[in-house]
């Protein structure tokens, strides 16, 4: 018997474990590494009874897994993460939650448990807030042919991402191009009734569209919202990176598209002054944003208000190669 690959490299799925227990309504999170870090919490629906129907040989029984019905986000301090009970999306039954996330050194944790949710429901009659832009673009109804759209939705008490008919919540792209919000929907740390979506669209002929978003809040509140936008005759092809807002008043944000799965790249960010003096420099790990794209925030507070300023970012793999340099000018508000 031989084993392919490296017996020295650390196991994919190794993890420190999460330990998850009720606390009145809400539930406490604590992992075996008293470690500060981020966790995502990811709610299934109960596992469904299907039977087979028998017609080539005995019917039989079985459970199916269930489907993905919301996310929340939380931070974690010395191992410990609290998670409220309006975090979870639905009342009624068990719901699977799935903690998975890492520390701030970078070891992944992740915990299971079976949760419900236990507070009351309040009356509510607002809908959610719906906003749909392109933060990359110059114009927001004229624009180039591989747009980023960004959606920022929120809501008094708390989000759902299937209506009262299980039907789900959707970006649709002049009623052909339908792309579920929920497995790119990124939740707001520690508020659990708001968030953003990133996703970019590609190869769009010049032409008129329309955008639409539609989710529901927990008490079956329907949101809607739509954006009518031109793709340019002669839009060019955008580069493979983004930096915005640029300007910006006091953070900016830089995002790379997802090329390799599972990939742990880092990133060494450095900060030049007009003189070409280096006054900043940062690094970490590459955060994944929604499954296309991933990268990092920084301060330009350093820089002070209305400076032009030039950022170097090198981009490297687990082994320490550099993949991806990037080079761009900055500038700060007044």
């Amino acid at each position: 018997i031989s084993l392919l690959g490296d017996p020295s490299s650390p196991l994919p799925w190794q993890s420190a474990q999460i330990i998850i227990s009720a606390n009145g309504d809400n539930y406490t999170a604590k992992s075996e590494s008293p470690a500060d870090g981020q966790v995502t919490a990811y709610y299934y629906s109960e596992n469904s009874k299907v039977k087979t129907l028998g017609t080539k040989g005995d019917a039989f029984s079985y459970f199916a897994p269930g489907k993905l019905i919301g996310k929340s986000a939380h931070s974690m301090k010395q191992g410990n993460a609290s998670i409220s009970g309006n975090s979870i999306p639905t009342k009624g039954g068990k719901i699977e939650l799935k903690l998975i996330g890492q520390s701030n050194t970078g070891m992944p944790i992740s915990g299971y448990q079976l949760v419900d949710k236990k507070q009351t429901i309040l009356p509510d009659t607002k809908a959610p807030v719906i906003q749909i832009s392109f933060p990359d673009e110059l114009k927001q109804n004229t624009i180039s042919s591989n747009p980023m759209v960004l959606i920022n939705i929120s809501d008094e008490q708390g989000l759902r991402w299937q209506g009262p008919m299980n039907e789900p919540a959707y970006l649709t792209l002049n009623d052909t191009l339908r792309i579920p919000i929920l497995p790119f929907w990124e939740p707001t740390v520690d508020l659990p009734n708001q968030g953003s979506m990133r996703y970019r669209l590609t190869n769009l002929f010049p032409g008129a569209y329309t955008l639409r978003v539609n989710c529901w809040d927990t008490n079956n509140n329907a949101s809607q919202q739509s954006l009518t936008f031109t793709v340019e005759e002669n839009s060019s092809i955008r580069q493979s990176w983004i930096l915005f807002p640029n300007p910006a008043k006091e953070k900016m944000t830089f995002l790379t598209e997802v090329t390799r799965i599972w990939s742990n790249d880092r990133y060494e960010l450095e900060i030049f002054n007009l003189m070409g003096e280096k006054i900043h420099t940062q690094s970490g790990s590459l955060t994944q944003f929604g499954g296309q794209e991933s990268g990092f925030e920084f301060s330009v507070d350093m820089l002070g208000a209305g400076v032009v300023g030039f950022v170097r970012i090198n981009i490297r793999d687990s082994q320490g190669k550099i993949i991806e340099t990037v080079k761009s000018k900055i500038l700060t508000l007044k």
